[in-house]
């Protein structure tokens, strides 16, 4: 279920099964299941979008879900909404950094528009150590953005391989910082 709009009671179903594993009838009980949802919170469903027998791979093969996107004013590059960062608790990325060096549209565009702040978004790193908190209850939302192209399990393989060096006194260490990615005065430029 998507919300149309910031404060915005009303909202849009989208519906969608895979493969012939699935039942047609997951679509109904879908729609069901988000009516109620929607009913309780006191939402009025707008539109329902349906995709039958299609892959969540891409969104280009999801006629169902390209009608939603059109339909809410959604900005084609981006693959999260104003509304569900406005209404995330906790947002999490890999690396803040990252978002604007990359300038991740999916994370600065609500930031620009003040959906959210900077304070309200955290690195996966914060979360794993408890230095930063994740949902405390079932009704809360904490949105993950994966900063793609952060290659975070490579970075956890390292991470065991480089605790196995330093035991072993193999190798040469090198500041990490040699590895970043910098902008300054409108450049990027690594070390």
């Amino acid at each position: 279920m998507l919300s149309t709009g910031p404060g915005s009671h009303r909202v849009a179903i989208y519906a969608r099964y895979s493969s012939q594993l699935q039942k047609p009838t997951s679509i109904e009980d879908q729609i069901r299941l988000c009516r109620q949802q929607a009913e309780a919170h006191g939402h009025h469903v707008v539109r329902v979008h349906i995709d039958r027998s299609a892959t969540a791979t891409t969104r280009h093969s999801r006629p169902g879900l390209r009608d939603l996107l059109r339909a809410s004013k959604f900005d084609g590059r981006r693959e999260i909404d104003d509304e569900t960062v406005r209404r995330s608790e906790v947002i999490v990325v890999n690396l803040r950094e990252q978002v604007e060096l990359d300038q991740q549209a999916d994370i600065l565009m609500p930031l620009r528009r003040g959906y959210t702040s900077w304070d309200n978004i955290h690195e996966l790193g914060e979360l794993c150590i408890g230095a930063t908190r994740g949902r405390t209850s079932s009704s809360q939302i904490t949105l993950h953005s994966n900063n793609v192209g952060m290659g975070i399990q490579f970075a956890s393989v390292c991470k065991r391989v480089l605790e196995i060096a330093r035991e072993r006194g193999l190798g040469t260490e090198l500041d990490s910082n040699l590895f970043m990615t910098r902008r300054a005065r409108g450049e990027d430029y690594a070390p």
